[in-house]
């Protein structure tokens, strides 16, 4: 990275993690759309490039660990998946990080995440049979007092993590489902595999809805940055304050509003 455009932009993304209080020894798990940042750059520069994005990003974690959605849902949906080959949907960004780390990427074949960084291997290690369960990736981002980063996003297309902490508070109006499908491992080998989600019940008409819960994590001072739609657009939320704050929102039976609807 020596030309001075990308340095520029390397201090820019640089100051919007500094001003999330993110540091780079710090473990989090980073949602984003970064297509506002890639016109805007490409504007200034015709031949900046996303791996020059990717590469300001991951070096700034360089002593920490990244944590990064690869989320399919096609074992729900059509009952297969391939390690190796099922694309992410999460975004451009993504999907750019899973090709080049193919072994890199957890074992859920819906939620699924590229983990780099030196506590990688641990992420890595657990075989989590549900989505959100305590051995997931939540789960163990939680164990790490870790943080996660929403980049240009609204809660509402990002915080995942609240499923988990609905799991464990065990709310009523979403339930454990297993889904059966052929699964492709790393070794190219496919099985008939079953796999657990934490789902909505939309029997009950239940939609998740936590623009409500986004804006009480503001009025609580628990987000650092920006909101998405204004300066950076990146901001960060330590997962055991989430945590508490989301529980507590649950124990006094506001979750419909804050955290879900029924249509």
């Amino acid at each position: 990275m020596t030309k001075s455009f990308d340095l520029e932009i390397r201090d820019e993304v640089y100051f919007a993690f500094k001003n999330a209080k993110i540091q780079n020894s710090d473990v989090v798990l980073l949602h984003s759309d970064i297509s506002k940042n890639l016109i805007k750059y490409k504007k200034r520069d015709t031949n900046f490039k996303l791996s020059t994005l990717i590469d300001i990003i991951t070096e700034y974690f360089s002593k920490g660990t990244l944590i990064i959605p690869t989320f399919n849902f096609n074992f729900c949906e059509k009952g297969n998946y391939e390690y190796l080959n099922t694309p992410s949907k999460m975004g451009i960004i993504t999907e750019e990080i899973r090709k080049e780390n193919k072994f890199l990427r957890t074992s859920h074949p819906v939620y699924s995440f590229v983990v780099l960084g030196n506590k990688n291997r641990m992420f890595l290690d657990s075989k989590n049979f549900e989505a959100f369960s305590k051995n997931s990736p939540f789960g163990l981002l939680t164990d790490l007092d870790g943080k996660i980063i929403s980049w240009n996003l609204p809660d509402q297309k990002s915080m995942t993590y609240y499923h988990f902490i609905e799991r464990e508070n065990k709310v009523i109006y979403r339930f454990d489902k297993i889904f059966v499908g052929n699964y492709t491992n790393k070794e190219n080998k496919t099985s008939k595999e079953k796999y657990s989600i934490f789902v909505r019940d939309i029997d009950k008409g239940v939609v998740t809805n936590v623009e409500g819960m986004e804006k009480i994590l503001w009025e609580n001072n628990l987000y650092y940055g920006d909101k998405f739609d204004s300066g950076s657009g990146l901001r960060s939320i330590k997962v055991i304050q989430l945590y508490k704050k989301v529980t507590d929102v649950i124990n006094k039976n506001l979750a419909l509003g804050n955290l879900y609807n029924i249509k």
